[in-house]
């Protein structure tokens, strides 16, 4: 919209941006999860284990609450149930 205000934190152009890479940045850590969840799938490793073992840090400049190797195993089991359905 031609007219439109911005707000008392910044106008919107800026956050325009920073909603993009927040996107961009939970698109990647999503496609290098399945990506790193698929190769445990594929080594037969179980989906609780791949949840203990899988190393996301590199994503953690992003993601502050990464610390060290482990994913939520709700998600790594969803996952494993997806890629058992292609099969």
């Amino acid at each position: 919209h031609a007219d439109m205000q911005t707000s008392k934190r910044g106008d919107t152009q800026t956050a325009q941006r920073c909603g993009r890479f927040a996107i961009e940045n939970f698109q990647a850590y999503l496609r290098d999860l399945w990506d790193k969840t698929g190769r445990m799938y594929r080594e037969g490793v179980s989906w609780d284990r791949a949840a203990q073992q899988i190393d996301m840090t590199d994503h953690s400049a992003n993601y502050r609450q990464i610390r060290g190797p482990g994913v939520d195993p709700r998600a790594i089991r969803r996952i494993y149930q997806l890629l058992d359905e292609r099969r």
